[in-house]
């Protein structure tokens, strides 16, 4: 090897291990957060629902072994816990409560329903009655004005029913704008019960901006409900899921919240209850991701983070950054040295690191985000062509000189008909072409469809980053000429959703502004296309500004200009 080539390399790779730890140090670094006093939660909302167990299910049972190991578990950091229900064997937390000395919120499941309704009362007071020693208070429903299940006539009804019947405190639960909207529902009940959500506002807030929310809220309801008792019923971060303006959920920020609330609470000795105790899978199909990590356990049952001392988002960093240290290495070696211009070793050396952080990434949201058998396909599938675009990336930058480095990717159509013959008489092999064909097809259809509800209704989606950005890297330069209608629509697609998606989310939103980004990288090469399909819906089939375009006949619309549709040779 030539030595100023081979410094060349060493020293790319020695540049980028340095930068790559810097990112991972800042990255993976523990943060500093007030520890918690006692290293104990006040009161924690306990839902004791496991892995496909949901209260959509009327069948279901909870078995009262797993009761006794999630109150057994949740003893150490707390001696209150808040329930919504006391149907599907959930009865059982009353008794087995007392065993370890904690002390119930106990609510009463209120719908619309009027006999289910009555099921509620019956059970909890049943409940209640045996062991009223272990019982704070009785909840009597929980944000059913939110849900519009009752009005504030019907729900007063309910209350006092349930006061006819128990000497216990009663109160209700909700968001706090619903007690501010229904005034006259305090009368009915001894103190009041408030949500406080800070990612779920109507406008989010960042977890930097969150205690002072709280804290303007809480102001604002003790001074529309002078002499009224007041308990935070419900307040948390999530620890996973979608970005909501500057409101981030991740590990750090969920510790962080709950850290710093504890400790103004601890001084403003204000009584709170967190959401929630452990992690409910049951409520991505409601929420997204999201809805499923407000748990400070996870659903398997282990603490997410410390209670006391730094807090790590990314705690195997040091791992990823050897294994990316180590890829970098073994493509540098293998790298043709002919001819090799300064700028291709740092590439290569970057394509290290950044394979095993998107492989990292997109398994970490895989992991929190799957939760059936599907979600985990197209997730998977996801990875696989994102690790593809990964390959023909790396053999682009190292063996820039192959056929497969130098291919102009096939159009859909050619694709597509790649796909329907059969054997016999026989499957024209794969070529390069049709290779990098496929995975602009597969990027841009997946890209549009992700897109599409990403702009309708995204306020439970995830944006799948990782999942496409090596793609949009590896096509960003290889731009076809001619018409080819079916990829110039899904570029006017993404081109759309990327424009729309930084009007609806604003640039408060880091992560969405990074999705947009990445749709118009995807829809870069394809402009040309958009151009030629524009002026042939125009009627402007002789414009000068595009070379090489035909649009003068229907033969073009179907025959791509790039590549033969059939493969000229086997491999």
């Amino acid at each position: 090897m030539n030595p100023s080539c081979a410094r060349l390399l060493w020293s790319a790779w020695w540049v980028l291990l340095l930068i790559a730890w810097g990112g991972w140090y800042l990255a993976g670094s523990g943060v500093d957060l007030p520890d918690v006093p006692g290293a104990r939660f006040q009161c924690l909302s306990y839902a004791p629902f496991r892995g496909n167990q949901a209260p959509s299910d009327a069948t279901l049972v909870i078995p009262l072994e797993q009761i006794q190991e999630d109150l057994a578990l949740l003893a150490p950091h707390t001696d209150c816990v808040r329930t919504y229900s006391t149907r599907m064997g959930v009865d059982a937390v009353v008794p087995w409560a007392r065993q370890h000395d904690m002390k119930l919120l106990l609510g009463i499941w209120i719908g619309r329903e009027a006999k289910d309704n009555a099921l509620e009362i019956h059970s909890t007071l049943t409940a209640a009655a045996l062991h009223s020693q272990s019982i704070r208070a009785i909840i009597v429903g929980n944000e059913v004005l939110l849900r519009k299940e009752q009005d504030a006539r019907g729900l007063i009804h309910i209350i006092q029913e349930v006061r006819r019947q128990t000497p216990l405190p009663l109160t209700y639960a909700d968001v706090w704008e619903f007690w501010l909207k229904n005034p006259e529902v305090a009368e009915h009940v001894d103190f009041l019960t408030i949500h406080i959500l800070p990612y779920w506002e109507d406008e989010p807030v960042s977890v930097a901006q969150s205690l002072q929310h709280v804290t303007k809220i809480l102001a604002e309801v003790q001074a529309a409900f002078p002499g009224k008792k007041i308990l935070i019923g419900e307040t948390g971060w999530p620890s996973a899921g979608r970005s909501r303006k500057q409101a981030v959920p991740s590990v750090v920020n969920q510790a962080r919240f709950i850290r710093e609330f504890i400790a103004l609470t601890w001084h403003k000795g204000v009584p709170y209850n967190l959401i929630e105790a452990f992690d409910q899978p049951w409520k991505r199909f409601q929420e997204g991701t999201v809805g499923g990590h407000w748990g400070l356990f996870t659903g398997d049952r282990h603490l997410k983070f410390s209670l006391t001392g730094p807090v790590r988002e990314h705690p195997y960093w040091p791992w990823l950054l050897g294994v990316g240290a180590l890829l970098s290495a073994l493509l540098l070696k293998k790298t043709r040295r002919a001819a090799m211009p300064w700028w291709r070793p740092p590439l290569v050396a970057t394509l290290g690191h950044g394979a095993v952080t998107l492989v990292y990434l997109h398994g970490r949201q895989l992991i929190a985000a799957a939760g059936t058998p599907l979600d985990w396909f197209w997730g998977l599938a996801g990875g696989g062509l994102m690790l593809i675009a990964l390959i023909l990336l790396g053999l682009v930058l190292v063996i820039p000189d192959s056929r497969w480095s130098r291919a102009m990717p096939t159009d859909m159509a050619a694709v597509r008909a790649w796909l329907l013959r059969r054997r016999p008489p026989g499957k024209p092999p794969t070529t390069p072409d049709l290779l990098w064909g496929g995975v602009r097809s597969v990027t841009l259809v997946t890209a549009s469809i992700l897109a599409l509800p990403l702009v309708m209704d995204g306020r439970y989606r995830d944006f799948p980053l990782a999942m496409f950005l090596a793609p949009a890297l590896l096509l960003w330069n290889r731009t076809p000429t001619g018409r080819h209608p079916m990829e110039a629509w899904l570029a006017a697609i993404l081109v759309a959703c990327a424009t729309l998606g930084m009007a609806v989310e604003t640039p408060l939103n880091l992560e969405a502004m990074a999705w947009s980004a990445e749709l118009l990288l995807l829809a870069w090469p394809l402009r040309a296309l958009l151009r030629s399909e524009w002026h042939h819906l125009t009627g402007k089939t002789d414009d000068p500004a595009l070379p090489g375009v035909d649009t003068s006949s229907a033969a073009s619309a179907s025959t791509p200009t790039t590549t033969p549709t059939a493969p000229p040779s086997a491999l």
